[in-house]
């Protein structure tokens, strides 16, 4: 009896031990996007910010390897890279590389070989100088995701006229192509979920634009000419993404504050000095950037955005903030680096589930003590050698475990 017993445990310790050995042989040999993808959900809350992401119904993206900004969860699915910035204040690491469309469609000469079985396409980058989009490309009944690059377009009406005949077309992507503006067709893109344009030349777009009422995501990068957003832009009800980056537009649209559904916005590197009075309208927006632009204040709405989780407003004007930002109530990372700050805004102070304040390079030189009393604050960046010892002091006997950097190398670390 106990021989057997002895070979029945012995049995099980092998058996523990070699399931044990075919899990972590799993885990080693799983991709790095679906290994990303398990160590943040498993490290991250189920109501945190990066979890709705995972779950985006918005289509996968085709993208120019050459930018980092999104990260492959899987064929279906991306995560907005700057929206990362809250998996790395927590530590996690999430390693993926960026999406190369250009290993993953064919070109257009393959594509044609058998047009009904083809989704994907990429155009321009195997064939030189193309002036237009080829015709045979209405043959591609099945298309869902367009990659366009280095097409010297002569009259970008006819080729919008021949993506318009594709009836599955979701997502167009447009990089380096030389386009000066955008025609009034484009609305004929009803399809279109996913719309993104890098390095072109367009100074318009027209008002028409806003009739693309399926639209999704608006991606507008390295437009150097262009200096404003059609007056109509709130018609886009069904946009959740919008990013433009390093144009010359000034201001905003007031029809903006319609767009109900936007969760993103970013709007780095632009000439903006105002933001629309009814900015606060878009009730659902959970993350914002306005980083390197020319904003002087806020409007007072700013306070209504109350499922903003991470705010960038940094190298701006700034000289004080809105007095209601106590109902933004679940912001945790605040970014107020660079700007015109001769003193500490007590508003933040209402901000209860803040964990991160960033404010290095204004003019601060007292920091209240209760806003380590008040808040969730695990980290605050802002020159030591402008406050008083005893204010550090202070701070840290409410929350012994506060970090205080100076230097940005002091957080990468981390």
């Amino acid at each position: 009896m106990k021989k057997i017993l002895f070979i029945f445990i012995l049995l099980l310790s092998i058996s523990s031990f070699l399931i044990q050995t075919y899990s972590n042989k799993e885990t080693q040999n799983s991709s790095p996007q679906e290994f990303s993808k398990n160590r943040v959900r498993d490290s991250l809350d189920a109501n945190d910010l990066l979890l709705p992401l995972f779950e985006s119904k918005l289509p996968w993206v085709t993208h120019n390897e050459n930018y980092h900004n999104y990260m492959l969860v899987d064929k279906n699915k991306l995560l907005i890279n700057p929206l990362a910035w809250e998996a790395r204040e927590k530590g996690i690491n999430l390693n993926t590389p960026p999406i190369d469309t250009t290993k993953s469609a064919p070109s257009l000469a393959v594509a044609l070989q058998n047009p009904l079985e083809i989704e994907e396409l990429c155009i321009g980058l195997k064939e030189r100088n193309l002036t237009s989009i080829p015709d045979e490309i209405v043959e591609l009944k099945n298309l869902k995701k367009i990659f366009i690059k280095n097409i010297i377009f002569k009259d970008f009406s006819k080729d919008i006229e021949k993506l318009s005949k594709l009836s599955k077309l979701t997502s167009i992507d447009i990089v380096a192509c030389s386009i000066t503006h955008i025609p009034s067709n484009i609305s004929l893109l009803k399809s279109v979920e996913v719309l993104s344009f890098h390095h072109t030349k367009f100074s318009n777009l027209p008002e028409e634009f806003c009739d693309l009422e399926n639209l999704l995501y608006l991606n507008i990068r390295e437009a150097q000419a262009l200096t404003k957003l059609p007056q109509n832009f709130g018609k886009l009800k069904k946009l959740e993404y919008l990013e433009i980056v390093r144009t010359r537009i000034t201001s905003l649209p007031e029809s903006i504050g319609e767009c109900k559904n936007l969760l993103h916005i970013n709007l780095i590197s632009n000439n903006l000095n105002k933001l629309p009075s009814n900015f606060g309208n878009l009730e659902n927006l959970s993350y914002l950037t306005l980083a390197n632009n020319k904003l002087s204040n806020l409007p007072e709405s700013f306070g209504q955005l109350r499922r903003l989780r991470i705010v960038d407003i940094s190298n701006n004007q700034i000289t004080d903030l809105p007095k209601n930002l106590s109902s933004m109530t679940n912001l945790i990372t605040f970014w107020l680096v660079k700007n015109k700050l001769n003193k500490f805004p007590n508003s933040i102070i209402d901000l209860k589930k803040l964990s991160g304040l960033y404010i290095t390079k204004n003019n601060i030189n007292f920091i209240p003590y209760d806003l380590a009393k008040n808040t969730s604050i695990e980290q605050l960046k802002i020159e030591k050698e402008n406050l008083p010892k005893d204010n550090i002091d202070s701070l840290k006997a409410y929350k012994p475990d506060l970090q205080v950097f100076t230097h940005t190398e002091e957080l990468r670390k981390r």
